[in-house]
């Protein structure tokens, strides 16, 4: 949705170029400019959207009473503007839906909205039964109730519970493979790997998606 801005780009090869430290603290200072310029230039998408609506009702109103080449004008920029809010608010649920198959078509915000409503609701744990089958809600509780399970799952020796047993969990690894595992890793496979995910797929911890690598 910001690479429709047109000072989008300058403004992070200046803020970048601006930055010094290590990659972490350098995302995280980007990221915090991002979110003030977001704020103070690219402005609130839906806050814009019907104050652009409000403006163009105002001048259709007042070209039933007279016609005014400079209203037509100003109409005709305001419509083309609040088109190109529609696209952006396609883009914001777009990204926050993360579906893949509609790539073409007609504007469907109505659409990508429930879907990620439905998303973030299927997503949801409610709870889980502990060790003692004791229903937990809290997430603090959930938390410790996975990490036991798991570190119990991977740690025992002889599982009492075979619901979990996995025959050949960890198999043998041979010197060869032991040795490609833990080369180096290269740049280009690093790109390789950063490039075949999708643009808008969930972003990474620091909060962007990988378009917004893959366009830096």
């Amino acid at each position: 949705m910001w690479f429709s801005h047109s000072n989008y780009s300058e403004f992070v090869s200046s803020t970048w170029n601006a930055l010094s430290g290590d990659l972490p603290s350098k995302i995280n200072a980007l990221c915090a400019a991002l979110s003030q310029w977001n704020k103070e230039v690219f402005g609130h998408l839906f806050q814009r959207k019907r104050k652009l609506l409000a403006r163009i009702g105002g001048i259709q109103k007042a070209r039933d009473r007279y016609e005014n080449p400079f209203l037509i004008n100003l109409e005709t920029d305001l419509i083309k503007e609040y088109e190109d809010i529609r696209d952006q608010e396609n883009l914001f649920w777009r990204q926050k839906c993360r579906d893949k198959w509609l790539q073409e078509g007609n504007r469907n915000t109505r659409f990508f909205r429930l879907t990620a409503l439905v998303r973030r609701r299927k997503n949801k744990i409610e709870g889980l039964f502990n060790s003692n089958d004791f229903w937990c809600t809290n997430s603090e509780g959930m938390k410790n109730i996975s990490v036991d399970f798991f570190t119990d799952l991977f740690s025992k020796q002889d599982p009492k519970d075979n619901r979990f047993v996995i025959l050949g969990l960890f198999p043998t690894i041979d010197q060869t493979c032991l040795g490609s595992i833990s080369r180096p890793v290269s740049l280009l496979e690093v790109k390789d790997a950063l490039f075949a995910i999708g643009g808008l797929k969930a972003p990474g911890y620091d909060g962007f998606p990988a378009i917004f690598y893959q366009n830096h």
